[in-house]
């Protein structure tokens, strides 16, 4: 069974592009959205209608967008790695923010990456590519909870 990888991104055509990607570089990780940074604590913390864990079981990758509403991506990071249960959660910072302040946030609070999203859908397959064969490929996660 292929686990889920949580995408945290609020832009539609950022959304588009992504799953487009995804299918290009043949990732057959499930691939589940959310698009505000409260939805991506929610998701994470199995409430409200991401209760259903079968329907959204916790990922084995987060891929993070800085710039979101409600919660900003610092603020999602900051509650994933005060959670014992999620401090090992890969997280990936994938944004257009190039400022050196945030990424020095960013891996200050333990995020595994930071990425600049590519302006252009041939490099996001790029870069999904990329992701695909080090993060869902090559490397292997720590049990997940519960297990």
């Amino acid at each position: 069974m292929k686990t889920t990888v949580l995408l945290v991104e609020d832009n539609e055509d950022d959304i588009f592009f992504m799953r487009l990607a995804w299918e290009k570089a043949g990732v057959s990780h499930p691939l589940q959205v959310v698009q505000d940074g409260q939805q991506a604590v929610d998701y994470l913390a199995g409430m409200g209608k991401y209760a259903d864990r079968q329907q959204f079981p916790l990922p084995c990758l987060v891929l993070l967008d800085w710039k979101l509403p409600y919660l900003m991506g610092v603020e999602v990071l900051k509650w994933i790695r005060s959670r014992s249960a999620l401090k090992t959660l890969p997280v990936l910072v994938l944004t257009s923010s190039v400022q050196a302040s945030d990424i020095d946030r960013a891996y200050r609070l333990g995020a595994n990456a930071y990425l600049e999203k590519p302006s252009d859908a041939a490099k996001l397959a790029d870069l999904v590519k990329l992701i695909k064969s080090f993060w869902l490929s090559a490397i292997r996660f720590p049990t997940a909870p519960g297990e």
